[in-house]
């Protein structure tokens, strides 16, 4: 017998083999008698909640994909997934698997992960659902495949779908961002559709976020693919930190990166997921009911002498409302912590993207520098998994309001200071917004043995009011932390104007400036401030330990105890 029909023999004990495979399934899926009423009935009403943004740490963008009908375009995604060293999740119907069951074996085979895939039907109902679910993971399971993962691609899930996939015991996958817009259709250019998807201001894809690609709903089949790849340049590679010394290309420890994962691996990672925080993890002098203040006797004017870190602009010179000459004489304008050490401490406001906080986080990382981080809370919901990463990291959490009002303000014209646009009850509810967000979603995280979230407060544009002040002591925060010096990095032009600035407020005469609190920013505007940062702490790392311009950098939370007055302190 010659080699052409051994192999002939060979590929049709293979053929074989798949479709026993295949059938047995079939089989077993029909010999699975559930009694789907008492399943209803053990689960309780429970229904799935979609899950379209994993609560993980772990630097992975989800991609999931439906929509199998065109075997063309699942070739190519499955090539092009592989030439960025990417996987993602295939979301398989009955229907695929009925009339393709290679292909999903292939998808397998090719190490990306398959999930249940469910269909948008007007008049579903809770055993359909459940007979749907279970004949797909018993025919994915005869493949090797066991998956336990559901999504209806498009369409509203109905609350039956929901209460199917929790009695299953499956968790139900949402998009976070679909890549589908109902006017695309006929597209031939992957910027058009990038561009009318995102828009001007979402600059890139977070940690966990899951994103959807439908594989059957453009005419041209290589638009999907060619969208998918211009998606990980634009808004996912856009994240890691490149600068001229330091390539991720080159540079093996330079993990600033983010991968592309199915949904299965990020689920399953426990090294990063987390919860929200509950009450009874959190520490009693971190609760939002509780108030420090109080609790330690604190007087209002002792809270005004002691417990303001001010900045040599705000106070008697200006910038400062309500208080009397007693009040205004008694504030800090050092805007620096005591010590006698070359101790700085770095200090971030507002709030931004991956792209911004994560070449920031990895910076400080690579230097082994713990910083504070002020954050402006409006939007910080929106990608919770970015601040938990900041406080996964080590770093000091604290507060610069929900809605970046501050205490008081300049008359345009006049020139002269004015009332807040908020009343002193709308500023105690935006401050209690602001502590009561970062509570819920960093409030359980201890570093070093040490919580991470702290009451301390930065104003926004450093501006004060005796209103705002009493807000705060109402509001039981313990420290409010203006600055030494603010670099303005969100308008510096270049990155030596941002290294002069950042040098200005650590040195003075060729020495450390004792305690000086820097003032920057994580916003995306602040485009300079991760490279000029890693050039100075570079410096910094190669200084001899009695050089006079060596500093040490802290956190504010190593300083601010309960015993630190910032009153009646001369720096050296």
């Amino acid at each position: 017998m010659n080699n052409f029909s051994l192999r002939r023999i060979f590929t049709f004990i293979c053929l074989i083999n798949i479709y026993a495979i295949f059938f047995t399934a079939n089989d077993t899926a029909y010999a699975q008698q559930i009694n789907y009423a008492t399943l209803r009935q053990k689960n309780g009403g429970t229904e799935a909640e979609e899950i379209k943004m994993i609560h993980t740490t772990e630097p992975s963008v989800c991609f999931t994909f439906a929509g199998l009908t065109k075997p063309n375009v699942v070739y190519d995604i499955l090539t092009r997934l592989k030439g960025m060293n990417a996987k993602g999740t295939f979301f398989i119907m009955k229907s695929d698997i009925d009339k393709n069951p290679q292909l999903i074996q292939y998808i397998i085979n090719s190490g990306n992960e398959v999930g249940i895939g469910l269909p948008s039907l007007k008049n579903t109902n809770f055993d359909a659902m459940c007979s749907e679910i279970n004949y797909i993971q018993s025919h994915l399971a005869a493949m090797g495949a066991k998956t336990n993962v559901v999504m209806q691609p498009w369409g509203t899930v109905t609350p039956e779908t929901r209460e199917a996939v929790s009695a299953m015991g499956c968790q139900l996958i949402g998009p976070y961002i679909n890549i589908i817009n109902s006017k695309q259709k006929k597209y031939t250019n992957p910027e058009d559709v990038i561009n009318e998807i995102f828009g001007k201001y979402m600059y890139s894809m977070g940690r966990g976020w899951v994103i959807f690609f439908r594989l059957n709903y453009y005419d041209d089949d290589s638009l999907c693919g060619k969208v998918m790849e211009l998606l990980k340049r634009r808004k996912i590679d856009v994240v890691q930190y490149v600068s001229t010394n330091d390539d991720p290309k080159s540079n093996i420890k330079n993990d600033s990166a983010y991968s592309i994962n199915g949904v299965i691996e990020v689920l399953n990672n426990t090294h990063y997921r987390y919860e929200f925080s509950q009450k009874s993890q959190i520490p009693i002098q971190l609760q939002d009911d509780y108030n420090p203040m109080i609790e330690q006797k604190i007087s209002f004017n002792d809270y005004i002498k002691k417990r303001y870190i001010g900045n040599n602009e705000v106070g008697p010179k200006g910038d400062a409302l309500g208080f009397s000459l007693a009040e205004l004489r008694n504030l800090d304008t050092s805007g620096r912590i005591h010590t006698n050490k070359p101790v700085i401490f770095l200090t971030f406001d507002d709030w931004g993207s991956d792209v911004s906080i994560n070449k920031l986080l990895y910076v400080l990382r690579k230097h082994n520098v713990k910083a504070t981080f002020c954050i402006l809370t409006n939007n910080v919901t929106n990608n919770p998994n970015l601040l938990r990463a900041i406080a996964a990291d080590g770093h000091d959490i604290a507060s610069h309001s929900d809605k970046h009002i501050p205490m008081t303000q300049r008359d345009k014209t006049t020139n002269r200071l004015m009332p807040s646009p908020q009343s002193y009850n709308q500023y105690i509810n935006d401050l209690k917004t602001a502590y009561t967000k970062l509570e819920m979603i960093t409030g359980n995280v201890v570093f070093n043995g040490h919580p991470v979230l702290t009451r301390y407060f930065r104003p926004p544009t450093l501006y004060i009011s005796k209103m705002g002040f009493k807000s705060l002591y109402a509001d039981g925060y313990e420290y409010i932390v203006s600055g030494s010096y603010s670099t303005d990095d969100f308008r510096q032009p270049s990155l030596e104007s941002m290294i002069s600035a950042i040098k200005a407020a650590i040195y003075a005469d060729g020495k450390v400036i004792k305690g000086a609190v820097l003032v920057m920013h994580m916003s995306d505007y602040a485009a300079y401030t991760a490279t000029a940062l890693d050039m100075i702490l570079t410096e910094n790392d190669l200084r001899k330990d009695n050089d006079p311009a060596k500093f040490i950098t802290s956190k504010l939370s190593d300083y601010l105890t309960d015993n630190y007055d910032q009153s009646n302190f001369k720096i050296k």
